[in-house]
């Protein structure tokens, strides 16, 4: 990739010194070119070698969330590790494989980071991911049980029509 900005710099760089344009001497046009070139193929790069971790919430308050996790130009045979923490405690892995998705899901009340970890035979080390954050809030026992109670309620009064109903047909 970065060898087509360099071929094409060069062509601009030639065509500009034929055609005799007097804007910038070509020394100093191919250089600035050269720079512009090197500088947006290494944004680009360092884009696409990032592994990213996104999560669907940062509150969870329905009891799962859905962790995913992208490297666009991962190796064929790459192998992910997926690490949590809750606190300030140690990481500790729980997931490895080649999936880039996963669903947490019975985790108490509480913040909880994570991170993924790429591995391969071609690379030399490991490489990270970004660390997101999580926070577990279940819904309140209270609220639970008054939603219970509506629902027992509403259930209670359509057994009680239908009774009726039955009697009044015989």
């Amino acid at each position: 990739m970065l060898s087509d900005y360099v071929v094409k710099l060069l062509k601009a760089t030639s065509q500009i010194a034929r055609s005799g344009r007097a804007l910038f001497p070509p020394v100093w046009f191919s250089c600035l070119l050269l720079f512009v070139c090197l500088w947006l193929s290494q944004a680009h790069l360092a884009q696409a070698d990032t592994l990213n971790l996104t999560s669907d919430t940062q509150t969870a308050t329905a009891g799962y969330f859905h962790l995913q996790w992208a490297w666009p130009d991962a190796p064929q045979d790459v192998q992910y590790t997926l690490q949590e923490r809750q606190r300030d405690a140690q990481f500790k892995t729980i997931y490895q494989g080649a999936d880039q998705a996963s669903v947490i899901s019975g985790k108490p009340n509480g913040q909880y980071e994570y991170k993924v970890l790429a591995s391969s035979h071609v690379l030399a080390d490991s490489m990270p991911s970004n660390t997101i954050q999580v926070e577990v809030k279940h819904h309140s026992l209270r609220n639970a049980l008054m939603i219970f109670v509506l629902g027992l309620c509403i259930f209670l009064g359509i057994l009680i029509v239908i009774l009726r109903n039955v009697r009044a047909s015989r």
